[in-house]
């Protein structure tokens, strides 16, 4: 329909892909508050609490991942960083929130996530197989790539195509994380 030039309030092209990306984005809210309460997150062996933080990282990841789609299709949105449950009792309905600002907060999450999540070469040490989970490869080039879009030209609320004068900074971090996954021999 959408595509046809005929939008109508019955049109599912714009609800469903929002419905289903704020679907994801609660799921990795609730796995990103609740993993660090379990126990074995903190007095487990060092296999499960490296293992959960792989899975909290996960969690990081499919976040940006999806408010950075999301971004690219609606721009600015509401941020939604905890749970829907929590969100409800402190701030049931959430105004548009700049880009630049979940921009910000993503890049600061996957840093975290960077940090703790394993390199493909590492996972035999977790006890977790080669498989076509999230590493840290994953996650710098999430992160570069968010800094990219954080760092260039964007259409704005106010019908403008700008960037902020502190493009320089997220170029800089987009090139550190590229650097890294380069020289970490990882991935060819």
């Amino acid at each position: 329909d959408i595509a046809r030039f005929a939008a109508t309030p019955g049109n599912a092209q714009l609800t469903n892909p929002f419905n289903q990306l704020f679907a994801g984005i609660e799921y990795a809210n609730i796995c990103i508050a609740n993993i660090p309460k379990m126990a074995m997150y903190t007095v487990g062996t060092d296999q499960q609490k490296k293992q959960l933080q792989r899975m909290l990282c996960e969690a990081l990841t499919l976040r940006a991942q999806f408010y950075l789609e999301a971004i690219m299709i609606w721009g600015d949105l509401p941020a939604h960083f905890v749970p829907a449950s929590a969100l409800a009792i402190e701030n049931p309905f959430p105004s548009r929130t700049d880009r630049d600002t979940i921009y910000n907060h993503l890049i600061i999450d996957l840093k975290t996530a960077s940090d703790l999540v394993p390199w493909r070469n590492e996972l035999a040490v977790i006890g977790d197989p080669m498989d076509e989970r999230i590493t840290k490869g994953t996650v710098k080039g999430l992160r570069a790539r968010i800094a990219l879009f954080r760092g260039g030209y964007s259409l704005r609320s106010d019908a403008s195509i700008k960037r902020n004068a502190d493009y320089l900074t997220y170029y800089q971090i987009a090139k550190d994380e590229c650097n890294d996954i380069i020289t970490s021999g990882q991935h060819s």
